[in-house]
């Protein structure tokens, strides 16, 4: 996933990553 390796993540919003790669408007 590109889109993860883009911004940091924390383990926190390890889920909500999914949520960036699939819609990034809710980044």
């Amino acid at each position: 996933m590109d889109c993860v390796k883009r911004r940091s993540f924390s383990i926190l919003i390890r889920y909500r990553m999914v949520e960036c790669c699939v819609k990034p408007e809710a980044c």
